[in-house]
């Protein structure tokens, strides 16, 4: 189903700043040495570090006529840490996203994500004042892609003037990187480090070099600068986790609620990351300067997680040795058995098992889910910067390309509910250290587990954009007057974003723990694939393996032992290979002709249809133009009052015409593009 919308908008912001400024005077503090008897020639020797960063920031911020904020690093490879979002929160009033998704807050990071300023989202990104985003993160960048040690600083604007880009809702951040002529003759410099990951067992090395030199010649002055940057490292996140509290009726009628989910997950996260950076600078005459920069980045995340857990049913049974605060469950005995005195579960036989009996106690299951992506971003701008006398004119071009692509593949496994030896899992979650200690069984026995569900999703996303701005100052000759300076310019942009997302593919490989029918004669509709069955597949038992979840917090919190989980060579391999050994399952007739089954996605976008899992996927292609015209006025006097004053007022006039066409899952009938 296809649907086009197009929408034009008008945007007018004011917008006054007022700073005022004190300076207090402190005597100076002067040592004078000793003349020696001789003359001696001492050879001059000069140390730059931590204070010329802090005052390079400190000046940043005193000399703007706005609110911004600044890290700057003198010396390559000194910001503090090593992505860019890490390196943000050093500053006030900035957060970081630490999960991999907004919407799936189970799942850490191992490094901070999206940026916040005060709490707001929306925040714009610039490299060198110049506008910039990802193909994975809407109109923003993702800032754990792009290495800090391209960068001599970062600014973080919380009230734009109004000759800066529109579109920051919390802000804006500006990235930037080094120019030829901000050295003042040649500078080479390289640096390198090695980090070991204790909880990983793994070792990880990441460097950075620099060069850049600048030469007169016939043809003026010539400046040219190469940054590299290569950046590897890994992470283990260990995590106790539980689902939504949902509601639920004891026998004396009060309401308590309990988590539909509990589960603890063993995450490993590694990438490497490379990053370019070129600037070529070209000075003709004293008065004209031509600049072109180039930026390119490339970052390859791979994590692997191993997740187990109790299901919903068994958690969601009011137990007799259950406790509570305020209402929520916070601890006690998890055994499958209703408070009255009955089994959570009907009775009959066994997931696909040859016993009978009833089906009690706890609900365990596990995943084994791998994720890989590769995401690029790329930055060409060429600038023109002339003076004439009392005016300043510049000009710009830029290009921006950005591309992800985007695989997440998850094998479940279950363990059957044997009825004769039900599990019971004895928790804490009201406070202080988790824990989670699950008896009644050997939890080391793979005949007792079986083969759960599969499930992929994919991303093939890509987007460019061409900006193009010129820029006039006139700097007042009033000396001692209020008047600085006035700023006009113009800017244009004509965007693409083309977004591909699958659905969850989420499907059934043998048996599942709520797949008893009732009115099948009390038989399963989905018959059970021990891990051990080597029947239908030869080779599946083989990529089954019990994890132990080793020094788990450090062995700090205590965990049940292990689980049996799929392996990491058969999610990390492909779902092709995954699909030739799965498939002899999932290729079974169902009965009662449920169609259950999975098999892999196929990236054939333009027959894609999203489902009902994902309503938000699909293909869509947003084009975007904006046209932005401003005026700006700055002003300010030394003396005029007892403080320095200086100040700003202007204003900002935006078109912008969207065009959306794509495929969705939607309950209405499109309608065709309407233009305003």
């Amino acid at each position: 189903m296809s649907q086009g919308k197009s929408v034009s908008k008008f945007a007018l912001s004011l917008g006054v700043s007022l700073i005022a400024l004190g300076a207090m005077n402190a005597p100076a503090l002067a040592q004078t040495a000793q003349e020696p008897d001789e003359a001696t020639e001492v050879e001059e020797v000069v140390i730059t570090g931590l204070r010329a960063s802090l005052q390079s920031a400190q000046d940043i911020k005193r000399n703007s006529d706005v609110i911004v904020d600044s890290i700057t690093a003198v010396d390559i490879g000194a910001l503090p840490d090593r992505s860019v979002s890490e390196a943000l929160q050093r500053i006030s009033g900035i957060t970081l996203q630490r999960t991999n998704e907004a919407r799936d807050p189970a799942r850490l990071a191992a490094e901070g994500g999206g940026v916040f300023i005060r709490g707001l989202s929306w925040v714009r990104s610039e490299t060198n004042g110049r506008d910039i985003f990802s193909a994975r993160n809407g109109r923003g960048l993702s800032f754990e892609d792009i290495s800090a040690d391209l960068l001599a600083g970062v600014d973080v604007y919380k009230n734009p003037a109004a000759n800066q880009i529109e579109g920051g809702v919390g802000g804006t951040v500006n990235l930037r990187t080094r120019l030829p002529f901000d050295q003042g003759g040649r500078l080479l410099a390289f640096t390198t480090d090695y980090n070991y990951g204790d909880m990983m067992e793994e070792g990880y090395w990441s460097g950075s070099g620099i060069f850049s030199d600048r030469w007169m010649t016939g043809a003026g002055e010539i400046g040219l600068l190469a940054n590299i940057s290569y950046s590897s490292v890994g992470n283990r996140t260990n995590s106790i986790t539980t689902d939504r509290f949902d509601p639920v009726t004891r026998l004396d009628g009060t309401t308590v609620y309990h988590p539909k989910y509990l589960g603890w997950r063993d995450g490993r996260w590694e990438q490497e990351r490379t990053a370019v950076a070129l600037a070529l600078q070209w000075s003709p005459t004293a008065d004209l300067t031509l600049t072109f920069q180039g930026f390119h980045s490339e970052a390859d995340p791979t994590n692997i997680e191993r997740v187990a857990g109790i299901q919903d049913a068994t958690t969601l049974c009011p137990s007799a040795g259950l406790t509570y605060q305020n209402g929520v469950l916070t601890g006690g005995a998890l055994t499958g058995y209703h408070e009255g005195g009955w089994g959570c579960w009907p009775t009959g036989n066994f997931v696909g098992g040859p016993q009978g009996g009833t089906m009690e106690g706890i609900t365990y299951d596990g995943n084994t889910r791998y994720g890989e992506d590769h995401k690029e971003t790329s930055d060409y701008s060429l600038r023109l910067e002339y003076t004439a006398g009392n005016w300043d004119f510049s000009g710009d071009i830029q290009y921006v390309e950005s591309i992800a692509d985007i695989l997440s593949f998850t094998v479940g496994t279950q363990r059957s509910m044997l009825g004769t030896t039900p599990l019971e899992a004895m928790i804490n979650i009201g406070g202080g250290v988790p824990s989670i200690n699950v008896t009644g069984a050997d939890l080391n026995v793979a005949s007792d587990y079986y083969w759960g569900f599969a499930m992929d999703h994919i991303e093939a996303n890509e987007a460019d954009s061409l900006a193009w701005r010129g820029d006039a100052t006139y700097h007042f000759d009033d000396v001692g007057g209020w008047l600085r300076n006035f700023t006009f310019g113009y800017r244009a942009t004509d965007k693409t974003y083309i977004t591909r997302q699958s659905n969850w593919n989420w499907s059934i490989l043998s048996a599942q723990y709520w797949g008893f029918a009732n009115d099948n004669g009390g038989t399963w509709h989905y018959p059970a694939v021990y891990l051990t069955d080597a029947a239908p597949s030869p080779g599946l038992p083989s990529h089954a393996e019990y994890y132990g979840f080793n020094n788990f917090f450090r062995g700090d919190i205590a965990v049940p032992g292990g689980f049996w989980l799929p392996t990491a060579s058969l999610v990390s391999r492909g779902t092709a290979y995954a699909n030739t050994l799965l498939s002899p399952i999932t290729g079974r007739p169902w009965p009662e002709g449920q169609g259950w089954g999975w098999s892999p996605l196929v990236a054939d976008w333009d027959n894609y249809n999203p489902t009902g899992d994902n309503p938000t996927g699909g293909v869509t292609q947003q084009d975007e133009e904006t046209q932005a015209a401003y005026a700006l006025l700055r002003f300010g006097h030394d003396s005029a009052l007892p403080w320095p004053v200086d100040g700003n007022i202007g204003v900002r006039f935006v078109r912008t015409e969207t065009a959306t066409e794509g495929v969705c899952n939607c309950p209405f009938r499109p309608q065709p593009p309407v233009r305003r």
